[in-house]
């Protein structure tokens, strides 16, 4: 991912555990958000993943190892 870039995100909303044993917990998602990430962390040392969200008309933080991020379009930023 990189700045510019248009992407969905899911985020986590709620984990279920099915019984008192070691069975994998069932994991329950948000709707698609669809945004343009405006701030990553090679942007400085108090940077963090942001993207402008359409939906929300907010800025989201995003989280890699735990968020569901796909990268819908490449940003031409003339890199």
């Amino acid at each position: 991912m990189r700045l510019g870039d248009l992407v969905q995100v899911r985020y986590m909303e709620q984990v279920e555990y099915l019984g008192m044993g070691m069975e994998e917990p069932v994991i329950h998602w948000t709707p698609p958000y669809l945004g343009i990430l405006y701030e990553t962390p090679d942007m400085g040392k108090d940077c963090v993943w942001r993207m402008w969200c359409f939906a929300r008309e907010a800025g989201h933080i995003l989280s890699p190892q735990k968020d569901r991020i796909e990268v819908i379009s490449e940003a031409n930023t003339g890199y």
